[in-house]
């Protein structure tokens, strides 16, 4: 089988190796070759996408139009780490301690309760705010790794 042309500008992300073993709509899921972690000094990033128990298979934006069987190039730019990293955990933190800081005086009085109870209230509801943008964009399927190349035809 020849080598396909059909690419794009790969990132400067970490890449990996794998087959497309599902594709639907624009999203592929893509069975990576080895362990993400081998080789690979951001592997803690692949876990994010992975499908169901299993670490070796993650869903990615299709578009290079890959199709089942191919094997392709699986990339997630810088721009993306720091995306996925703050929502998952800077902007959480900051809801904590805003929901600790607002509910120790507010929620404490409130319910006339003491202000640590308050304060602990106010970080669980602090931590709900801020994942909630992390599970829209995860929704919209807005920092999923990309297919950037098909390296062979299936």
């Amino acid at each position: 089988m020849a080598l396909v042309s059909k690419s794009r500008e790969i990132p400067k992300g970490d890449c990996s190796v794998g087959v497309v073993v599902l594709v639907k709509k624009e999203k592929a899921e893509v069975r990576i070759d080895s362990a993400p972690c081998q080789g690979c000094k951001h592997s803690a990033s692949c876990a994010l996408w992975a499908v169901g128990d299993s670490t070796n298979t993650l869903w990615a934006h299709n578009k290079v139009g890959a199709r089942v069987g191919d094997s392709v190039r699986v990339a997630l730019s810088p721009g993306e780490k720091t995306k996925t990293a703050c929502l998952l955990y800077l902007l959480p933190s900051i809801c904590i301690v805003a929901g600790v800081l607002l509910g120790q005086p507010i929620l404490g009085v409130a319910l006339g309760v003491e202000p640590i109870l308050g304060g602990a209230i106010g970080a669980l509801i602090g931590f709900g705010f801020g994942l909630l943008p992390a599970i829209v964009v995860a929704r919209r399927g807005g920092t999923l790794p990309v297919v950037v190349e098909v390296i062979k035809e299936g």
